[in-house]
């Protein structure tokens, strides 16, 4: 990846973008964050309608909204072909934000769920763009949901002297700034 305000042919690819997460990332990438060049295009995926007017995005020709693709539909196949032929440019896909999410009552079908969403998504576009430089998965919200699943069949005593943790190994301390870990090379892409 090239330094901030260098013209390049980034291509950001969120899937889940009519969510909390999803939204906001689009928003943000399409208000010049971290430079108004950082991505020539962003495609907001979607499984339900979402249009430009609903999602309040500002215009721009950047944006490219792909709503309608149910990522467990047919074989992963099937799922490649769709994608290829309703996003524009899949092959320059350069970087994956990844939030989408399926709830779902039965905790162990929850879990399946969600690892078969993101194993067809990432595995598409691995397969389709030879471009895929960097996979975002968020997963703080998930533990917390099953934490409060968890809580509510107990009672836990948060008074017994609890510590905080320290940050896990290779994560940036507050002290440190988090842009000095940023490393140039990125993993391809999360394999099965």
């Amino acid at each position: 990846m090239g330094s901030v305000g260098e013209s390049n042919a980034h291509h950001a690819l969120v899937f889940g973008a009519s969510g909390i997460t999803g939204w906001s990332i689009v928003n943000t990438i399409l208000n010049g964050y971290p430079d108004s060049s950082a991505f020539s295009k962003v495609t907001a995926l979607t499984n339900r309608a979402f249009t430009q007017e609903v999602s309040q995005w500002p215009k721009s020709d950047k944006l490219n909204i792909v709503s309608g693709i149910d990522l467990l539909k047919g074989s992963q196949s099937e799922l490649e072909a769709t994608i290829k032929s309703r996003v524009t440019n899949v092959d320059t896909v350069s970087h994956v934000y990844f939030f989408a999410y399926i709830m779902d009552a039965d905790p162990d079908k929850e879990i399946q769920i969600n690892v078969d969403l993101l194993r067809r998504a990432v595995s598409s576009i691995d397969n389709l763009s030879k471009s895929l430089k960097f996979v975002v998965l968020p997963t703080g919200t998930k533990v917390y949901t099953t934490c409060r699943r968890l809580c509510s069949t107990t009672k836990p005593n948060f008074h017994s002297g609890i510590r905080s943790s320290p940050p896990p190994r290779g994560l940036p301390t507050r002290q440190e700034s988090p842009l000095k870990r940023v490393s140039s090379s990125h993993p391809r892409a999360i394999r099965q």
